[in-house]
């Protein structure tokens, strides 16, 4: 497959391990927690991205709203513990 349908794979796949009640959306906490473990401390500039990307101002992220934040992380955040743990490395 290609690189881009092996990103989107393997997001698919954090969001639904980050989504421990399985209602198809993200709190903020649920994320957090998830990525903290992982060693992500930037939880200010999270929380900042979480509220743009959160469109529909309920205070969770659908899997678009997910999409988008690991965008904007992407650009303007360090991301790189993310890929760099071994649970997030491949599909």
């Amino acid at each position: 497959g290609s690189f881009l349908h092996e990103a989107f794979k393997l997001l698919e796949i954090r969001f639904a391990n980050y989504d421990h009640d399985g209602a198809g959306t993200l709190m903020f906490k649920e994320l957090e927690r998830e990525l903290s473990m992982v060693g992500f401390n930037g939880q200010k500039q999270l929380e900042e991205l979480f509220k743009r990307v959160d469109l529909d101002g309920n205070g969770t992220l659908d899997f678009s709203e997910f999409l988008c934040l690991m965008f904007l992380w992407a650009n303007h955040g360090d991301y790189t513990t993310f890929f760099s743990h071994p649970t997030n490395a491949g599909c």
